[in-house]
């Protein structure tokens, strides 16, 4: 009985999480579909940092690897 009370909560909150991601994507097509130049902007400025954060997060996770 103790394992269901620790997942229902994870439960709600993935499902909250979800409906979040829901949303952002709604929005976002929305704005594309009506050629919103700030949509637009927006999501290229955070799938450009994002690509660079990952490209540095590899980068320091590769440091003193022998494969690099």
């Amino acid at each position: 009985m103790p394992a269901m009370i620790t997942k229902e909560p994870w439960k709600s909150v993935f499902q909250f999480r979800s409906f979040m991601l829901a949303s952002y994507s709604k929005q976002l097509l929305s704005g594309i579909h009506h050629r919103d130049w700030e949509t637009f902007s927006s999501f290229a400025t955070s799938t450009h940092f994002g690509r660079l954060f990952y490209a540095e997060q590899t980068v320091v996770n590769a440091q003193g690897r022998a494969d690099r």
